[in-house]
């Protein structure tokens, strides 16, 4: 953000030069809008933008330079909290315009409440009746999400797509070395990050991460440091054992700028098409994703060092939570072995 921008404040003053970002509520997809944001930025310099989003993925924003003030929620959330807070944090006069990031109904709403002047998303969830521009839901899947987000600025100047998308940017927290010498110590690691909110149909088995795990120690020499939920802890632990093979299981002992300082200081990190893996990309860390269910040509990670791991089976990308059939035919396809050249070729050991 600009010098001097502020969070959860009551005072800022504007009129209708200003533009409001509801940034998206996953962490990938907060990585993939930023993208968005600095296309916003060059497109209107000399006008103030504030991005409200939720608070558990602050971290992500609260560096970025592409906007002047973040506005962010409680960590649990909620969609009365939210309208508090829009309200208080709004400017004098009325916003020119809300980009509308999140598909869901409840954001358009939020959007309505701004007061914003325009209001500029896709027509999902039956909302277009609250959209003052809109573009159809079908285009959302479209391209990669980072092009569907900059295609709302399109839409809204009257421009088709213009230019190459820039990357995505994520700042590490200044201390970010220090918080790694107090987390994991001084010698090099490789990070695992092998859960997946969205559903088993995104994560790769346990097992072939514990194979993967001792193969890549054996052969580097790097420590392996595992990151996840708290509700991932004992899946992580089933998965490399620290008093064998001295691994570091960070799972629900991270806050998110803690985590972004881990990936930072990792030789490569190896995770699921989940939120780890992008930010990994992003702060230019050699990124192994997996794929299942889900489409890289949608979500990929994207980065100078990325590598995207997925089999083309029939049924995939389906976008189920869970595989329909229990096969779980794109995750179990792709062997302990192929993941593990990959490995060593992107981190520089092959």
């Amino acid at each position: 953000m600009r010098k001097g921008s502020i969070k959860n404040s009551t005072s800022y003053k504007s009129g209708y030069d200003e533009f409001l970002v509801l940034a998206p509520n996953w962490l990938g997809d907060v990585v993939m809008a930023t993208p968005f944001l600095s296309a916003l930025r060059d497109a209107y310099p000399e006008n103030k933008i504030t991005v409200f989003c939720r608070g558990y993925v602050s971290a992500l924003l609260s560096r970025n330079p592409f906007f002047d003030r973040l506005v962010s929620g409680g960590k649990r959330g909620g969609f009365l909290q939210d309208l508090a807070l829009l309200g208080r944090s709004r400017p004098l006069r009325r916003y020119k315009a809300c980009f509308i990031l999140p598909p869901s109904l409840s954001s358009a709403l939020k959007a309505v409440f701004s007061g914003a002047r325009d209001r500029v998303g896709y027509a999902t969830d039956n909302r277009k009746i609250f959209l003052t521009h809109s573009l159809s839901a079908s285009l959302l899947k479209k391209d990669h999400l980072s092009r569907s987000y900059k295609r709302l600025l399109d839409n809204y100047r009257g421009r088709d797509a213009e230019g190459e998308l820039s990357a995505p940017v994520v700042v590490p927290p200044a201390g970010w070395a220090e918080t790694v010498r107090e987390m994991v110590g001084r010698e090099d690691y490789l990070v695992l990050a092998p859960g997946a909110t969205y559903g088993s149909a995104k994560r790769w088995p346990a097992e072939r991460y514990g194979a993967l795990s001792r193969r890549l120690k054996e052969r580097t020499g790097w420590r392996v440091v595992m990151t996840g939920s708290e509700g991932e802890r004992d899946t992580l632990a089933a998965i490399d054992s620290p008093a064998e093979n001295d691994s570091l299981n960070l799972a629900g002992k991270c806050d998110l700028s803690q985590l972004i300082s881990i990936l930072r200081g990792a030789k490569i990190v190896i995770g699921n098409d989940s939120g780890p893996v992008h930010i990994a990309a992003a702060l230019g860390i050699p990124t192994l994703a997996i794929f299942g269910s889900t489409n890289p040509a949608w979500t990929a990670p994207r980065g100078e060092k990325v590598e995207i791991m997925k089999k083309d089976v029939e049924c995939a990308p389906c976008f189920k939570r869970e595989c329909p059939d229990g096969s779980a035919r794109c995750l179990l396809d792709i062997e302990v072995e192929e993941v593990y050249r990959s490995a060593l070729r992107l981190g520089g050991c092959a």
